[in-house]
């Protein structure tokens, strides 16, 4: 994402990923894999529709294992402050309209 939509095309939108929980990912990837490949990739919302295999504590998984990322090194505040910044821009263009 980062390299084809943000320098080869120039897009500063944000990213959303699609669905963590279909089969086609979770079938490959563990939670943690494919949240840190997701962030990697620079996706800004990464989306959850716990609809084919509700987990209640989804959310608090998913932030449990950014912070874990953030420790470890292997993502940066500032790579989740440009999503941030991203999403809040957005926000505000939705607000104006």
């Amino acid at each position: 994402m980062t390299n084809l939509l943000r320098k080869e095309m120039g897009y500063d939108g944000v990213i959303i990923s699609d669905d963590m929980q279909m089969k086609a990912i979770t079938e490959h990837y563990g939670l943690e894999i494919a949240v840190e490949r997701c962030l990697q990739a620079g996706v800004d919302i990464i989306m959850f529709s716990n609809n084919s295999a509700h987990d209640p504590d989804i959310t608090l998984k998913v932030n449990s294992i950014i912070k874990k990322f953030i420790y470890e090194g292997k993502i940066t505040r500032e790579r989740l402050l440009e999503s941030y910044n991203r999403i809040k821009k957005l926000k505000s263009k939705l607000e104006r309209n």
